[in-house]
């Protein structure tokens, strides 16, 4: 299958050899590689902050816990 750009106006540009692999025009590559990254950082970024809130929250339920069972051993 043929691939061009409409948005830089080449035109044909031959198929990668396995036709499914995703293509875009020499100009238009660098901007998405530069998008692909940024999307990989946040995510990264977002997992590491899902995982900081999670052993906060972690922290908290022990300090909890503990707070309770000294609670219940003064009684």
């Amino acid at each position: 299958m043929p691939r061009y750009c409409n948005k830089h106006k080449l035109t044909f540009q031959p198929a990668p050899k396995n036709d499914t692999d995703e293509w875009f025009c020499p100009k238009c590559k660098p901007v998405m590689e530069k998008r692909r990254a940024e999307k990989k950082e946040k995510s990264l970024k977002a997992a590491t902050k899902a995982s900081q809130i999670s052993e906060q929250k972690k922290k908290k339920d022990e300090e909890a816990a503990a707070r309770k069972e000294e609670f219940e051993r003064k009684r």
